[in-house]
């Protein structure tokens, strides 16, 4: 499909009334007028789901890959077909009704492992038999796990042994968890801690015996039965449970169906092999892989070890693969140093051919019959080697990073956007539009509208585009925030609208492109978030920090300032440290060994403050003026405009980032 200068990947809908200060809502270009949004009906539950795989290859493909260590050393992929999947799931679905672990339809059961094929059998065990599961990140600290678990009031959990023996070390913390069930042999040592503080330790292996002893139906759940409570990281304070039903939980899948359907996306089938890393209780990987299970397809783990992802890539030689901005920038920096250690000859074909291919993509096309077969072709290889399709969320991909890999992988590159609250299904990018730097139309499942942020100058009238805060409606948006009626109030309005918090623009093709946050708060390109308040506010107690503006972007991974320092401070200890005290003080704050010395004597301050280290600074302009409310910097209490201060710092920022990468 050519994507001509005319075409628009969205419409907005010509039946809605118009509201004064938002746009109407937008709706996929596929769905006709007067047509409700792209349903569940075929496929309306997670059995449903991977039924539908299991009948693509009759039971006989295969489903689940994994790879034993022994002796340190990684075996070949074994697999588990989609029959022995689903008999081990009835099997543990029936165990987990048994009497000895007694969990009810609708109550939760936890998992808090790294991705492996018991996560997926415990998940499917649970969802098949109308439980909740609850996914706890394995990096989750105390105190969040401590609130996940309390809140829920969770009285079983699946684990890993690592990951049970962290439990029960803080076992009084949890007072209604009793059963662990672990998914490796129990250690004689785990046995005994379990013992010593009460709590029931089952094999995950002995349940499943026990279950193929007394097979019980399924208790198969509904369109709208709760599926799962994934937790937020959140930014500030407790996280939050995102209650999702199976409605939810598919609307990813069916709103690729529509795509494939339609030659909008790869057409996967059960041909199709994917390389499982992002961690399972995040809502993108959890979508991607039910998407994979539709088709058939075959999922294989990582090893554990993202340092040893290219050796997995390497045995497994992925057709799919996903991914988050923070690894595929690696990936790019990675290229082009060594592009640029080389030099030479190698480095003079590597850019004519780098530079051929870029306007290639103009014209619609990322592959080429000379380039990719003796330049590209050992980048290829670093994935496997087969890779038809990637696939980036989370956070914003860069254009350059974009056209990297359309260029180097010469395959299908689709940058998706949404959240845990839509659970990952808001928008995304068609095959056929390379052009960088948006995330693409509303995707089937939903519709989207903008509404005005007048504080912030952002209104759904502005021309030549409208702009404002991104709202959502439809089969993906989740259904509120668990025990927690008013911040779901504050987000979910009574017709149904999630307000994502995000600041969008509708493009000339009516797609979707990211360009701000309602809120004070950003995440930073690894997925972090952060809140520069609060940061500023430990900064504010540096001795020497008079004002601070703290800057991050989503394209980036680590964090900026501008600073206005205390002047005889600053002086002293720029004297202190080596700067002629004959300079103006003006000249002593652009002294850059000064500067380099009180930004590790300010994260020294920060880590005492309990700051982690992606919300430290890791470079600084300093200010020798102060903001002032005459500059528009400052708001009648004083607080900093942050709009104002990018614009006036803008380029010192872009320095202070390209300072960063040159270190």
């Amino acid at each position: 499909m050519k994507i001509t200068k005319d075409f628009k990947f969205s419409y907005a809908d010509p039946n809605a009334p118009e509201i004064p200060g938002e746009t109407k809502p937008y709706r996929h270009f596929t769905i006709k007028q007067n047509e409700p949004l792209t349903d569940n009906t075929e496929n309306s539950t997670v059995y449903e789901n991977f039924m539908h795989g299991y009948n693509e290859t009759e039971g006989k493909g295969e489903f689940l890959g994994f790879r034993r260590i022994i002796d340190n050393v990684a075996q070949p992929y074994e697999w588990i077909t989609y029959e022995e999947c689903l008999q081990k799931v009835k099997a543990i679905g029936s165990a987990f009704r048994s009497e000895r672990i007694n969990i009810k339809p609708n109550e939760p059961i936890g998992i808090y492992s790294i991705n492996r094929p018991e996560w997926v059998i415990t998940d499917f065990a649970s969802s098949f038999n109308s439980m909740i599961t609850v996914p706890l990140y394995d990096t989750l600290g105390l105190q969040a796990l401590q609130y996940i678990i309390n809140q829920v009031e969770m009285k079983v959990c699946c684990a890993s042994n690592d990951k049970a023996k962290k439990l029960l070390e803080n076992i009084s913390s949890y007072p209604t968890l009793k059963k662990i069930i672990v998914f490796d042999s129990v250690e004689e040592d785990l046995q005994k801690f379990a013992d010593e503080s009460s709590i029931e330790l089952f094999y995950f292996g002995d349940l499943e015996e026990e279950g193929k002893k007394d097979i019980k139906e399924f208790i198969l759940p509904k369109n709208e039965t709760v599926g799962c409570i994934c937790y937020t990281s959140g930014t500030t304070g407790n996280p939050k449970g995102a209650i999702l039903t199976n409605d939810n939980l598919v609307s990813f899948t069916r709103s690729i169906h529509n795509l494939r359907s339609n030659d909008l996306f790869r057409y996967v089938s059960h041909e199709d092999v994917y390389l499982s890393y992002l961690p399972l209780a995040h809502v993108f990987e959890r979508v991607v892989q039910t998407t994979v299970a539709f088709y058939g397809g075959k999922i294989g783990f990582y090893q554990g070890d993202t340092g040893k992802l290219l050796d997995d890539a390497s045995v497994l030689k992925p057709t799919l693969f996903a991914s988050v901005p923070r690894l595929l920038n690696r990936i790019y920096d990675a290229v082009w140093d060594n592009i640029n250690k080389t030099g030479g000859f190698t480095a003079w074909l590597f850019n004519f051919a780098y530079n051929s291919k870029k306007r290639g993509l103009k014209r619609g096309s990322n592959t080429h019959w000379l380039w990719d077969r003796i330049v590209f072709n050992n980048i290829r290889n670093k994935l496997g080697g087969n890779v038809k399709a990637i696939y980036s969320g989370s956070a914003p991909l860069s254009a350059d990073v974009t056209d990297f890999l359309n260029i180097c992988f010469s395959c299908d590159v689709q940058e998706g956007y949404g959240q845990t609250e839509t659970v990952a299904c808001l928008s995304l990018t068609d095959k056929w539009d390379m052009e960088a730097g948006h995330v693409g139309g509303p995707m089937s499942p939903v519709e989207v509208k903008l509404k005005d942020i007048e504080d912030m100058g952002y209104l759904s009238t502005d021309k030549p585009y409208p702009r404002g805060e991104i709202c959502v409606r439809g089969h993906s948006v989740f259904k509120g925030y668990y025990k927690n009626p008013e911040l779901t109030k504050e987000v979910l309005d009574e017709n149904g609208w999630f307000r994502t918090g995000d600041i969008g623009i509708w493009d000339e093709h009516n797609r979707i492109a990211i360009i701000d946050r309602v809120k004070n708060i950003f995440k930073l390109a690894q997925g972090e978030y952060v809140a520069p308040e609060k940061i500023e506010e430990v900064y504010l107690k540096h001795p020497i920090v008079d004002q601070i503006f703290v800057h991050g972007e989503s394209l980036e991974s680590q964090l900026v300032a501008v600073i206005v320092p205390k002047k005889s401070e600053y002086k002293e200890f720029a004297i202190a440290n080596g700067t002629d005290q004959s300079l103006s003080y003006e000249e002593m704050c652009k002294d850059k060994n000064v500067i380099k010395k009180l930004i590790n004597d300010m994260n020294v301050h920060a880590r005492s403050h309990n700051l982690k280290g992606f919300e430290t600074i890791k470079n600084i302009y300093l200010e020798p003026h102060e903001f002032t409310e005459a500059e528009n910097l400052l708001s009648p209490i004083l607080k900093i405009k942050r709009g104002q201060a990018l614009q006036k710092y803008k380029s010192i920022i872009k320095e202070l980032y390209a300072e960063l990468k040159r270190k």
